[in-house]
């Protein structure tokens, strides 16, 4: 049986715990157990999440092209923003988790104001969308112009991710799947670092995550990694 080793950390006062635990893990070549768990547990149930938004929002759209809303384009709206808003909130909550926020979950009203600000961004597309069917016009199929309003979950979760650790410590890299065609967007951002608070100072200014913004739009297969200097 192995022996439990009690390590006392000194944490200085310009260094978040946070950050001081995973410099000790490094130094001892190991992952921060605490915080990958929780990490690798928001990352999967993100994951769940995204699909059953998909799958609501697809639901959503059958239901209201079969006639199936009594009140028509108003009651089918009101539930689509609905499943809109609980998943974003979700996944911004699910994003703070996966970069070490598990014990801040109650947002800020800095996040509380990144996360509206994304979710009226998605009720306008939605009506626009709505407008389209009613009409009958556009080109993209509806079902998969739906799927990718889906996708766009993403922007949620990573509005959390970044905005969990504001470190100056916190180094946020921009990565392309290898996997995925790049649009302009991610070919020019891939391998751009940024602190932490640098990031978020360019988020608000441009608007720009995985899937947010980009020219690839929530087709995309970016993600964000960290590291800690």
């Amino acid at each position: 049986m192995g022996r439990a080793v009690l390590i006392r950390l000194k944490v200085p006062r310009d260094q978040d715990p946070e950050s001081a635990l995973a410099d000790l893990a490094k130094a001892l070549g190991m992952h921060h157990p605490a915080r990958q768990a929780e990490r690798e547990w928001a990352e999967h149930e993100f994951r769940l999440e995204a699909d059953t938004f998909r799958r609501q929002l697809a639901d959503d759209l059958g239901r209201y092209r079969a006639g199936g809303f009594e009140k028509g384009r108003t009651q089918a709206e009101w539930w689509m923003k609905r499943h809109i808003r609980q998943a974003y909130l979700h996944g911004f909550v699910e994003g703070k988790i996966a970069a070490g926020g598990y014990e801040r979950i109650a947002l800020s009203s800095e996040e509380d104001k990144w996360l509206r600000k994304l979710r009226y961004d998605e009720y306008r597309y939605l009506r626009r969308f709505l407008d389209d069917i009613d009409a009958r016009r556009g080109v993209m199929d509806y079902r998969r112009r739906m799927r990718m309003y889906g996708d766009a979950i993403g922007g949620p979760y990573w509005a959390g991710w970044a905005l969990a650790n504001k470190s100056t410590r916190r180094i946020i890299r921009w990565e392309y799947s290898p996997e995925a065609e790049h649009c302009s967007s991610c070919l020019e951002l891939n391998g751009r670092e940024w602190t932490a608070p640098a990031f978020v100072k360019w988020v608000m200014e441009t608007g720009i995550l995985p899937g947010q913004n980009v020219s690839c739009l929530s087709s995309c297969k970016c993600r964000l990694s960290e590291r800690f200097v």
